[in-house]
């Protein structure tokens, strides 16, 4: 019997069930945690958060206007970091939302 590695075993669970495109989009969404603490610093990448992927475009939330000023100010290097590691076709582009303040 032959022992296949998890990576293998992986890639063909996500052929047989369609789920590349949604194990791809988790690793855009960690990788952009990791870009962020890179380029900005861990102050900021404590206040974003990759939310999703939909239609190539990743959707982040931040934590108040002065956090998104700062992370639009990088935005275009995170991208460009991320086109680097899955794509240019695969992020196309990033869209901030801030996040609802609790009253």
């Amino acid at each position: 019997m032959a022992v296949s590695s998890i990576e293998s075993v992986f890639s063909r669970v996500e052929a047989k069930y369609g789920l590349q495109g949604e194990f791809e989009a988790a690793h855009v969404c960690h990788a952009y945690e990791e870009v962020v603490k890179k380029c900005c610093g861990d102050k900021l990448a404590g206040k974003t958060t990759a939310k999703y992927l939909k239609n190539n475009v990743l959707w982040v939330s931040v934590s108040g206007s002065s956090a998104a000023q700062k992370l639009q100010i990088s935005l275009h290097t995170i991208l460009r970091s991320l086109q680097e590691l899955f794509g240019k076709d695969r992020v196309k582009s990033i869209r901030i939302v801030q996040q609802a303040q609790d009253l």
